[in-house]
This record gives structure tokens, sequence and C-alpha cells, in this order.
């Protein structure tokens, strides 16, 4: 036999420590790493993330709080960590004789729970630290808490259960797993950070100050409402109630989370409220409030709006007396009757009433009543308030406005008739004289149509549907009547839109006159037509020509030039004249550009008006090399687009005159606004009128005005009148005392809407 040597004390401490499971490793007061036993290494080399290389800072020499942050099996790991190192640094510096901590730490196969004991080193300063796996001592606690009576009072009720250790899910029921889709494997485990993580970002932070809330203050419940994110991504409304077990230094052990999934249960309160809400707006858009008479107490519930409408508080039920004391004396008879006859009979009401809120103003109240019954006896009286005050005072005053109409047209000299599409509705005496009607014969049946002679019922007839459609007046002219005789009544027709019963009418005024004079007055009728024609063409032939230069002209130049850069890069010696062909292009297109807005110069956004006139004199001064002032005093931001243009026209065509019969020198075009009146002056510096035709007289002295009798000058100086009278304005020409002439408008505030109904 051949004898071993008795095994040394190193020796002996080697195998010892093989034969430990637990993973051991001795710090020093810093907490670096002095020794570590094989499993401690071997745990490190097999939970690694790189094969075959020990985790790092797992070795001698480094530190082990540095390991323990490392470690990315911890669940909560910051937590953990910091737990873990307060503990060790209580039992290096004395405070504690020993420290125990359980914690998770899982790996990517299977779940795991550890348990670290940490001891004072006795011979140094220093700690030894133990970790042991309790894996199975976790999951009997766990298969513990899974009893039958447990399983059967978690899995039988409709809301979710969960358990929550360390701030991690240890137990989920089904009907908890159920609410966000999530299954065993994938909510068991979930630390704090996760679970926040599920709650909507708005509603995170009020969530979690109120548990924190609760837990600081020792409460043992806790309820909170929050929506929580599904597993497919969408959120539900979750209210969870939490109670909460600490141990017996007031520190949470665990907590027990009861949770209902309330989405249908807010949405039906969303949705009642949104109904409500639209009710209340509704109501008061309407001016429209509910009311219920309670039958036992005989008083009557209103509704918040009932109250705006009488101008009172809200307040509970009203006597129903309290109640009619709002209406007048009349108005209380009627109602008191109504509510006898519903008590009696059952029947409802409708009724018009006269009322005075709490402050004495005037009400006028329709009030509407359902009445439900049960065999002959009557459950409950409802119905409505509608405020119709501003309708009822609207109809007496047309009512009154059309009392004192018929009344005015009644003492007219001229005849005056109201039709409507299918017949006459009012003429006074002299229109009944004047067709040879009696004063009590009805004239119902006669329509403006039938009146009118020979051709002119068709244009009657488009004249009546074109003023009823645009409620503009009808310009004076000679027509043809058959009075009752069958004889023919030459007279002047001229007509407008007026209000008759609340509804646009064609009010035709009749005065009859001499064949002779009716020559005269047509042909002034066909000279305002003309006029109107003259500007609508002219409008028309400036708009063609802007999208011309725009669209051909504009494209053509930018074509050309584009055209010219090409040949400037294929023959590079060419690049100074090329230069110069590109330079007049540009200066073309941009003299195009300038005549378009000319020609269609103003929109209808705020100050369009002046800024045109601006423009147009900057365009004036570098066009035709005229030196060109503009000068505004006064508000002229909103000024009517169609009174606006011919303002705009006007001053243009002054100009233009200016520059190509005055050969003018300079021109000045102000704006001036005082009071409700309006003026635009265009004054030039040269010898000759701005508004003649003919003729390139110069001089110092005072310059010849243009004529002015009707018929007389251009189209320019026809179309200058033209205008300035459609839009009501007055326009003179003034001799300047140094030369040249001013073109002086002026107009009011109601320019607009006669602009409008002349242009039509």
């Amino acid at each position: 036999m051949t004898s071993k040597c008795a095994p040394t004390t190193s020796q002996l401490d080697a195998v010892m420590q093989s034969a430990v499971e637990a993973e051991i490793v001795v710090i020093d007061a810093h907490g670096v790493i002095l020794a570590a036993n094989p499993a401690w290494h071997r745990f490190a080399l097999e939970n690694s993330a790189e094969p075959g290389v020990p985790a790092q800072r797992t070795g001698v020499g480094d530190n082990y709080f540095a390991a323990c942050r490392m470690d990315a099996g911890f669940e909560d790991a910051d937590a953990n960590a910091d737990a873990a190192k307060a503990g060790i640094l209580n039992v290096l510096r004395g405070q504690a004789p020993h420290f125990e901590h359980h914690y998770p730490c899982h790996s990517p196969t299977r779940k795991r729970w550890f348990s670290m004991t940490v001891r004072p080193a006795q011979a140094f300063a220093g700690a030894v630290i133990v970790h042991t796996e309790i894996t199975e001592q976790k999951q009997s606690e766990m298969e513990a808490m899974r009893s039958d009576m447990f399983r059967l009072l978690a899995q039988n009720t409709s809301d979710g259960l969960a358990i929550i250790e360390n701030n991690t899910i240890i137990y989920a029921s089904p009907s908890y797993l159920q609410v966000l889709g999530y299954a065993e494997h994938e909510e068991l485990g979930r630390n704090a950070a996760a679970i926040l993580d599920i709650i909507h970002p708005a509603d995170r932070a009020a969530t979690l100050a109120k548990v924190q809330a609760a837990i600081a203050s020792g409460a043992a419940d806790c309820s909170y409402t929050y929506r929580a994110r599904h597993k497919r991504g969408h959120y539900l409304w979750r209210e969870d109630s939490t109670r909460f077990i600490y141990d017996a230094q007031g520190r949470l052990l665990r907590s027990y989370v009861v949770a209902k999934d309330i989405s249908a249960r807010i949405e039906s309160e969303t949705r009642l409220q949104k109904a409500n809400e639209l009710l209340r707006q509704m109501e008061e858009v309407a001016n429209v409030g509910g009311w219920e008479i309670d039958l036992p107490t005989m008083t009557v519930l209103w509704s918040k709006q009932v109250f705006r409408i009488f101008e009172c508080e809200p307040s509970g039920n009203k006597a129903i007396e309290n109640a009619i004391d709002f209406y007048v004396p009349e108005s209380q008879v009627r109602v008191r009757d109504a509510i006898a006859s519903a008590l009696e009979s059952g029947s409802p009401w409708d009724l018009l009433l006269e009322a005075r809120t709490a402050n004495g103003n005037v009400r006028w109240i329709h009030s509407r009543s359902q009445v439900e019954r049960a065999g002959l006896r009557v459950e409950r009286i409802y119905g409505s308030a509608h405020d119709v005050t501003a309708e009822v005072l609207a109809r007496q005053a047309l009512q009154e406005q059309q009392n004192s109409l018929q009344i005015c047209f009644d003492n007219q000299h001229p005849g005056v008739a109201v039709f409507a599409r299918d017949g006459l509705l009012y003429c006074n005496h002299s229109f009944r004289l004047m067709l040879g009607y009696s004063a009590d014969e009805s004239l119902q049946y006669l329509t403006a149509s039938s009146l009118a002679v020979a051709t002119e019922p068709a244009l009657f007839n488009a004249i009546h549907e074109q003023f009823l459609a645009g409620r503009v007046p009808m310009s004076p002219r000679i027509m043809r009547l058959r009075k009752k005789d069958a004889s023919i009544l030459v007279c002047l027709v001229s007509g407008s839109v007026v209000p008759w019963n609340g509804v646009p009418r064609l009010l035709a005024s009749v005065t009859p006159v001499e064949e002779s004079d009716s020559v005269e007055l047509e042909m002034r009728a066909t000279e305002a037509r003309f006029e109107r024609l003259l500007v609508s063409q002219l409008e028309e032939q400036q708009a063609h020509i802007a999208r011309e230069l725009h669209d051909s002209v504009g494209s053509r130049l930018a074509g050309v030039a584009m055209l010219v850069a090409g040949i400037g890069q294929k023959y590079p010696e060419m690049g100074t004249e090329l230069k110069t062909v590109l330079t007049h292009l540009q200066t073309a297109a941009e003299v195009s550009r300038a005549l378009a807005r000319g020609l269609m110069p103003v929109d209808a956004s705020r100050g369009a008006f002046w800024r045109s006139l601006e423009r147009l004199c900057l365009d004036y001064q570098a066009l035709a090399n005229v030196e060109c002032e503009f000068s505004k005093e006064g508000d002229f931001e909103n000024i009517a687009p169609e009174t606006a243009n011919h303002l705009y026209r006007i001053a243009q065509e002054a100009m233009v005159n200016a520059v190509k019969h005055g050969h003018a020198r300079k021109i000045s075009v102000r704006l001036q606004a005082q009071g409700q009146q309006y003026s635009l002056c265009v004054a030039d510096s040269s010898g000759n009128s701005s508004g003649n035709s003919s003729g390139n007289s110069s001089g110092t002295g005072p310059a010849k005005l243009p004529k002015l009798s009707q018929g007389s000058g251009g189209i320019g100086l026809k179309s200058m009148r033209a205008r300035a009278k459609i839009i009501g304005a007055s326009l003179r020409w003034l001799a300047n005392d140094q030369g040249g002439i001013t073109v002086l408008l002026s107009w009011g505030t109601r320019t607009s809407r006669r602009t409008r109904s002349a242009t039509r």
C-alpha cells in the first residue's frame, strides 16, 4: 500500500469551498472583492452576456457594488441594488450584526430567487456575503397562496385580482389577465416600472402620487381610476382598489389589487354627459327650456334654461302659483284654464303667453305641454317653454311698418301697386283711377304681366323675377299698360323690392306721361343702360387682356428667358450680350406683370383699394417716367370691392389722360376721409386737361376743362362719368392755377350699397 501524506489546511479549505453550492464572496470595507469561492466564479461564468467569459466586475479586485448594479438579471435592479448596498454598508459600519435580503434574479430560461446573507469578517474590516438560491422556497410560498380556497375565490369573480410583493406582481387571476389580454407568464414578474409603463402617460403621475400618498400615510385601502394599455395597443379604463399589508415596523409587505374594466361605464357616462351638454347648448341656442309638474305636490320643476328665460337664479321646484305669477294677468287666466283642462281631461295645450321676468323685462313664451295618462288618471304633465320674444316683437314691428307703408302709399299721387307672382296684393287710389277701376272692385286677379301690352308681358315677367331674386331697384322705363276699358295708358314705371308682410315683393310706381315726353324719357333710360353696358364691357375687356398678359405673354417671356439662359451655357463667349438680353426680358416680364395688375387691380382683402392705388402710382412712375405722389388721410381699409374697382378705374383713367393728353410732369393722388364722407383727388401739373381727349396744349396758365355736358367727351370721359354715377359719387374737374387739371371724386358711406344695386 502506498501511504499518502495528510492534507494541508489550504487543501482542506479548497475542498470545503468546492463542496459548498452557495456563492460566497469576501469584500473589504470599501466593497472591493478580496476572495470568492468556485460557486461564485461558476455563476459569473454561466450568467455572463459573453459566452466563455465571466461577467464583468465579478473578479477579485473588482467592486462588489458595481457587480450588483450591472446584474442584468435583477428585476427592479436599481431598487434591489440600493437596498443591498445599504444593508451591506450597515454591516461594514457595525450598525447591524447581519443583513438578509431576498431578491429575484431570473434567467432567460427560468424564474429564480436568491437570498443574500451578509455577516462581518472577524479577522479584518470586511464582510462575508453568501448568495443562496431559494427558488424552491419561493415557489412553495407561491403555491401556498394558490390554495384551493384562494383560487376558487379569485377565478370565480368578474373582477381581476393581483398580488404584488417587492414591487413585483407575483400572482394574477384569470380575470385580471383577461382585462389587458396578457398571458400569465407575461404578467408575473412585472415590476413597478413595467406597471407604470402600461398606464396612460396623462394618468401616470396622478395615479403614482395617489398610491405613494396612501402608502406614506399607512392607509389600508386606496382606489384610483386610470387608462391602461391593452396588449393590442389600445387603452381602456380601469378602476383599481388596492389593499395594503404592512409589517410590524410599518413597512409595506404585500398589496392586493382588485381591478375592474370600467370602459363601458366611462363610455356611457361620457355619452350621457355629452348628451346633457348638447341638450343644454340646444336649449340655450334655441331659447327653449323644459318643465314638468310634480302632481303629488303640485310644484313645477324648471330646467336651467327656463330660469334663464325668466332671469332668475336656478332653485328647486316652484309652487305652480309662484310660476304662474311671472305671466301678465290675461296670460295667467289662460295658463290656469289649460292646467285645469289637462288634469280633468288630459288635454295638452299650445299657448302664446306674455310674461315679465324677475328683472321686469317683457318675454313672450310659447308654452307647449304633453300629458301622460294611465287609463283615466293623469300620471304626468310636462312640456317646453320657448322664448319667442324676438319673433313676436319682429312681427309687431313688421306690422307697424306695413301699416306705415300703406298709409304712405295711400297718400301718394303716383299710382302705387304691390305685386306677388300670382296677383296684385295692394294698390292705392291713384292706381285704380289711372286704370279705370272703382274703389270697391277687387283687383287680386291682376298680375304685373297681364297689365302689360303686346310684347311687354314677357319683359315684365323677366324684370319681375330678376328684381325679386336680386332685390335691386328697377330703373324707370316707359311702358304701356292695359286699362279696364282696354285702352292704353302710356306711363313711366319704376320698381323696387319692399318687404310686404315679411316677404319681398315688387312695388311698382306708375306715373302717366304724354307721348312726346315718353320719347325723351326713353332716350335717357337707354343712355343710362348704355353707360352701364359700357362699364361692363370695359371690365370684361380689361380682365381678358390681363389674363392674356399673365398666361400668354408672361409665359412666353419666361420661356424665352430659359432659352437664352441655355444658349449662354452652351456659348460662354456670348455671356455679356446674353446677360443684357436676359435683363431686358426680366424688365419686360416685370412690365407685363405690372400691366396685368393694373387691369385686375383690387381684390376683396382688407386695405386692397388704397394699396392698389399706391401700386398704380409706383407703376406709372416706372413706366411713364412721371413723378407720382400718393397720400392717404383717414380709414380706407374696408372699401367695398365693387366701389373700389370703380374708384380705381376713375383714378387710372385720370392718370392716363394726364400723361397721354396733358404731358403731365407730376401727378398727385390723394385719398381723404372726413367723418362719413370720402374723396379721391388726382391732380397733375400739366398745361392740359386730364379729361380732354384731344389737343396737346401746354403752358402755365389755367388748363382748359373738358366739356361735361351729357353725351360729350370720349369713351374715357364717358366711362369715368358712368362709373361715378353707378357708385352714386360726385365727379368734378377743377383747373389748377399753375396749370394742369384736378379730378375730384366725392362719395359717402352708402356708396357700396348703391354700387351693388347699380351694377346688377
